[in-house]
C-alpha cells in the first residue's frame, strides 16, 4: 500500500523561488507513519489516496502548487483529513447526478413510448 501512495504523491515541486523542492523526504519515517495510520485497513488507504488527488486537484486549481507539503509533513499532520468531507460532498453530488440521468432516462423512454403510440394510433 506504501508504494501506491509514494506514486500518487508528487515525488516534487518548483518551490516559490522557481528551485526544485523534493517532496518525497525522510521516506523510512513515512513508512512508518504510513503503516501506524492505516495498519492493514485497504479502504482507509483508498481513501487517503483520494484525499490526496483531491489535495493535489485543490493545489493546482489554486495555483499554490508550490505550496504542496513534503510528504512526511502531510502524513505526520493527517492533512488527508481535511479533504474527507469534501470527498462525501463529491459523492454525494456525484449520486444526485447519478439519479438525476436516470430519471431523464425514463424521462426520455416514456417520450419515446408516447411518440410511438401517437405514430401508431394514425
Amino acid at each position: 500500500m506504501f508504494e501506491e501512495l509514494k506514486n500518487t504523491y508528487p515525488k516534487s515541486i518548483k518551490g516559490p523561488n522557481g528551485a526544485k523542492r523534493v517532496l518525497h523526504t525522510d521516506m523510512a519515517r513515512c513508512r512508518k507513519l504510513y503503516k501506524d495510520t492505516v495498519k492493514i485497513d485497504v479502504s482507509l488507504h483508498n481513501l487517503i489516496l483520494k484525499c490526496i488527488k483531491l489535495y493535489i486537484k485543490d493545489k493546482k486549481e489554486g495555483n499554490s502548487v508550490e505550496f504542496i507539503q513534503a510528504l512526511p509533513a502531510f502524513l505526520h499532520q493527517r492533512n488527508w483529513e481535511g479533504y474527507i468531507d469534501a470527498l462525501m460532498a463529491l459523492r454525494n453530488t456525484m449520486s444526485h447526478l447519478h439519479e438525476l440521468e436516470n430519471d431523464l432516462d425514463h424521462v426520455e423512454n416514456l417520450l419515446f413510448n408516447l411518440k410511438n403510440q401517437k405514430v401508431s394510433s394514425k
